[in-house]
């Protein structure tokens, strides 16, 4: 299922009874953005050309990315096939499945608070830097900051973990190493800077504010 049709079948058949949302290509999200995307996702398989993945999920846009990370959501469940003259009826079961499940998970997860809560729930957060580092930038940013400045010690401590780094790694060391000095130097410099993030990011993937 190409980006148009999935574009063409939203407008027709999901916005209408979606208040706030906005589509583009295979991605359905709410306006306005602020600093976190609360979307659904319409991937395609690899392996048809009907059958496509619809998905849930937020994704803080102060951690610096130029794509879709996905560390944060729900498959819905079932096989999903998109046929022509079935448009009204995979449309509705769509709905369905996004008002009982969709529009709740994006209701719990989809502020700071919410984010934290989820991400200190993952059991891969003890090995995984991603979601440390989702972690300690959630909190900095409501201004928990020894809690933020804890979070931030244990990215650090998985990533050097590590004897032969990945280009990523290396990467992801040296931006939490500086917003950690400047978390020590003045808070607000971190605040801003995760402010400045958001827009970056927003701007990588082409998004309003």
């Amino acid at each position: 299922m190409k980006k148009k049709e999935i574009e063409k079948f939203a407008n027709l058949h999901l916005l209408p009874a979606l208040s706030g949302f906005c589509v583009r290509g295979h991605l359905l999200y709410e306006v306005p953005v602020g600093n976190i995307l609360r979307a659904f996702l319409f991937e395609s398989s690899g392996f048809s050309a009907t059958a496509f993945y619809p998905q849930v999920f937020v994704q803080p846009l102060y951690i610096p990315s130029d794509y879709l990370t996905l560390n944060t959501g729900r498959r819905f469940l079932g096989p999903w096939e998109f046929d022509a003259g079935t448009e009204v009826q995979l449309g509705q079961r769509l709905l369905s499945h996004i008002h009982s499940a969709g529009l709740p998970f994006l209701r719990a997860h989809g502020t700071l608070e919410g984010i934290i809560r989820e991400t200190k729930a993952n059991p891969s957060v003890n090995v995984n830097p991603h979601l440390r580092q989702q972690l300690a930038y959630s909190l900095l940013l409501l201004g928990r900051n020894d809690e933020g400045l804890d979070e931030l010690d244990k990215t650090l401590s998985i990533l050097n973990r590590s004897r032969d780094r990945a280009p990523w790694e290396h990467t992801l060391l040296e931006e939490v190493g500086a917003l950690r000095e400047k978390l020590k130097r003045n808070p607000v410099e971190v605040v801003e800077t995760l402010h400045a993030w958001t827009e970056q990011t927003r701007q990588q993937l082409k998004l309003p504010a």
